[in-house]
């Protein structure tokens, strides 16, 4: 019991940090920050990173658990933004930032991104709640 308990801390750190997009991680986010979405952001779309800025946005107001989630998430889009701003730079001059609009300019751009942010792009894509 133990040996997968440890087994599954190692795995959900990996799909924060690591980048590997899980539908259970998606299903955690969406089910601790349930309340908070319902109530600072009930009509926000849930996909292009849309419901996670207004979260974000709304970090001094959320629950703990929620808040915490979002930093983490919010953390690992950072990390993929810098390691994207090239390509967004080339495909998406004029694009405001917020909302999800870099990232869904990205996903129209797939095919011509580099390899690096493709593979990012395409693991956000994954790990949208539904």
């Amino acid at each position: 019991m133990k040996k997968l308990l440890t087994l599954a801390l190692a795995l959900a750190v990996l799909a924060t940090f690591g980048g590997l997009a899980t539908s259970a991680h998606a299903t955690e986010t969406r089910d601790v920050c349930a309340t908070d979405t319902s109530t600072y952001c009930p009509d926000v779309p849930r996909e292009n990173g849309a419901l996670i800025y207004c979260l974000f946005k709304k970090q001094n107001q959320l629950t703990a658990v929620c808040r915490d989630k979002v930093a983490m998430v919010h953390a690992n889009i950072n990390a993929r933004r810098d390691e994207c701003r090239p390509d967004a730079e080339k495909l998406c001059p004029g694009i405001k930032h917020g909302g999800g609009r870099i990232n869904a300019c990205l996903k129209e751009h797939l095919s011509e991104l580099g390899q690096t942010c493709r593979k990012n792009v395409l693991s956000a894509m994954r790990q949208t709640p539904p």
